[in-house]
């Protein structure tokens, strides 16, 4: 399951500059970890080992994958993510807040859970947390991702959320 990080860091353009699989905003130690954990979970690299099947991924399945067992929560968030080319940071922000919704809960697994813990969630961000508004959207992203795209399952529309208050910036003149 392990591979070759020099291979890695020659097939994306080396390992100093900005090359193909180069982040812009992460350096050093950090950039060669993140390039190391992208090819570990990348997608084509779980079919070709045999880590994973098509039906546990059917956004990126291959017909004649070997059966496994399907992969936790949290890995299909990354690989549905790293299926649609979003950024890292995406990725770190969208299970940092999926893992946060399902302690929030006991760890409850979120096929359990619908819009009324949903909201819950979201509208104790913003009133236990206080929470900005950018946050709290951030969140609502990353859990209409998880039900949507992961989960295949429609939340309807979160009416009742408590949404925070953007802070009013008053013109100096």
């Amino acid at each position: 399951m392990l591979i070759n990080v020099a291979r890695w860091d020659a097939k994306c353009g080396g390992g100093s500059g900005r090359g193909v699989g180069a982040h812009p905003g992460v350096r050093g130690v950090a950039k060669s970890r993140l390039r190391y954990e992208w090819a570990l979970w990348s997608p084509s690299l779980m079919f070709k080992r045999g880590l994973a099947r098509s039906e546990s991924f059917p956004c990126v399945g291959e017909a004649g994958a070997p059966y496994l067992p399907a992969p936790r929560l949290l890995d299909r968030v990354r690989v549905a993510i790293r299926a649609r080319h979003l950024s890292p940071r995406t990725e770190e922000a969208y299970v940092f807040w999926i893992r946060r919704f399902i302690v929030f809960y006991g760890k409850r697994h979120p096929v359990e859970m619908a819009a009324p813990e949903v909201t819950a969630f979201l509208s104790s961000l913003a009133v236990q947390g206080r929470m900005a508004a950018s946050t709290q959207n951030q969140a609502l992203c990353a859990l209409l991702f998880l039900y949507r795209h992961v989960l295949r399952a429609d939340l309807p529309w979160l009416e009742d959320v408590v949404r925070a208050k953007r802070r009013r910036v008053s013109p100096l003149c």
